[in-house]
């Protein structure tokens, strides 16, 4: 999905830098995958991917 697109659906927002998100973005996502791991950390796929998409687009990807 390109900025270009994801703006006007609401699901980009323009005043975070690019490649600062990415950045961000890339390395949550290496945590949440070396705690998906973890046998001492119960994971709910689910919810990590509620949580992480209301924090950034702001709102659920849930319908």
């Amino acid at each position: 999905m390109g900025r270009a697109r994801t703006k006007p659906e609401g699901l980009a927002n323009p005043r975070m830098n690019p490649r600062l998100t990415a950045l961000a973005l890339g390395s949550m996502v290496e945590q949440v995958a070396r705690s998906r791991d973890s046998p001492d950390e119960p994971f709910d796929d689910e919810m990590v991917l509620d949580h992480l998409s209301s924090k950034i687009i702001g709102r659920s990807l849930r319908s």
